[in-house]
């Protein structure tokens, strides 16, 4: 059975001007799922990958505007059009979304030209920007990455050896720049402009390449973890896995979403931060191979102990009553993603039901280790 083989590689476009200068430009990785992210996949003949472009700027790449020239901050605008090359006309991209909070519907156009799938145009329509008014927020914390599109690429069933690349095709249009970028040359004025070397970039483009092998199903040597924690703790989980490419967690069946708190849902270890009551419940691992052959895991059980350590410092005590008081009084917990960490027996509401539990771990005191 053929397996398409995606590889990731960096082609530099352009000499920075300056061996000091950071390297910045977009990013293009793959998925199995549309969740989990990494550097190289395959899929079979008739099969689907997902694929997403990024801008990115390493620390320290300099941005000049107005006033000057400061260090990027957050990106401000991508102009251009992408391309998948070494297609064929049975191939087709399907789910294209601007992930940028703003921009142009020309961005998302697609069209097929000779052996090219194009996404975008050559218009300076062709655009996705993120607004910002106040760079402050970003002074100790830049963006350095930013999801700009996203989109499903669906093979044919030809089993012909062929190699297709993502990659971009037009990198800014006239006096519209490939990329810019605000910077904190002068706070909390938002300015934006190109990076110094404007000319040059550095992009992580993908290579598909369709081989006549087989796809080994991966397998799972082992999985972790779980047990009982204290919201003061951390819940960590790890997979073993041989011939595994790309990794997916699941909780209770449902797939996690990366977040401040649960890091790692597309890599072999899982951490959930500061857990809450509501992180309890059946992890399990989905692990597939370079093409995108799924394997799943025995489930591994997480129990959330000494949930009325509301202001996780390890113990149940009378600062934690202020804040059980202050979310009684809301009774009904907010709408999800937001916790509700007072929400005890995860009912939905912050009741008497809830004050039985928080009860009888304030007399504890301490949580146990």
């Amino acid at each position: 059975m053929g397996c398409f083989q995606l590889v990731a590689g960096a082609a530099a476009v352009g000499i920075a001007a300056s061996a000091a200068q950071a390297a910045w430009g977009l990013k293009y990785e793959v998925s199995p799922n549309g969740a989990s992210w990494g550097p190289s996949i395959g899929v079979i003949p008739g099969g689907t990958v997902y694929f997403r472009m990024s801008a990115y700027f390493d620390p320290g790449t300099k941005v000049t505007s107005g006033s000057g020239i400061g260090n990027a901050l957050v990106l401000s605008r991508f102009t251009g059009q992408q391309k998948i090359s070494g297609a064929v006309a049975a191939d087709s991209v399907t789910n294209v979304v601007r992930l940028a909070p703003n921009g142009n519907a020309a961005l998302l156009n697609v069209s097929f030209s000779s052996s090219n799938i194009l996404i975008g145009t050559t218009s300076a329509t062709s655009f996705a920007s993120f607004l910002v008014t106040d760079p402050t927020p970003y002074l100790g914390n830049p963006q350095t990455i930013m999801p700009i599109l996203q989109g499903k690429l669906t093979l044919s069933a030809d089993p012909t050896p062929r190699t297709l690349m993502v990659r971009n095709s037009t990198f800014g249009v006239g006096n519209s720049n490939g990329l810019n970028f605000y910077s904190d040359v002068n706070p909390p004025v938002a300015e934006s402009g190109p990076p110094v070397d404007t000319p040059n970039h550095t992009d992580l483009n993908a290579t598909i390449e369709l081989k006549n092998s087989t796809c080994v199903s991966p397998t799972i040597n082992s999985v972790g973890g779980g047990g009982s924690v204290a919201p003061s703790q951390s819940a960590v989980f790890s997979v073993s896995a041989t011939d595994g490419a790309f990794y997916e967690w699941l909780k209770n069946g449902v797939v996690l979403t990366e977040s401040s708190r649960i890091i790692g849902v597309g890599s072999a270890t899982l951490t959930v931060h500061d857990p809450y009551p509501s992180d309890s419940g059946s992890y399990r691992a989905r692990v597939y191979n370079n093409c995108g052959t799924p394997t799943l895991s025995s489930p591994v059980l997480l129990s959330v102990i000494c949930g009325g350590d509301l202001n996780r410092d390890a113990m149940v005590d009378d600062a934690d009553f202020v804040v059980f008081v202050q979310a009684y009084t809301q009774l009904l917990c907010p709408v999800a993603p937001d916790p509700c960490p007072a929400d005890l027996n995860l009912d939905g509401f912050v009741d008497d039901g809830d004050f039985t539990i928080f009860a009888s771990q304030y007399n504890d005191l301490l949580c146990p280790e």
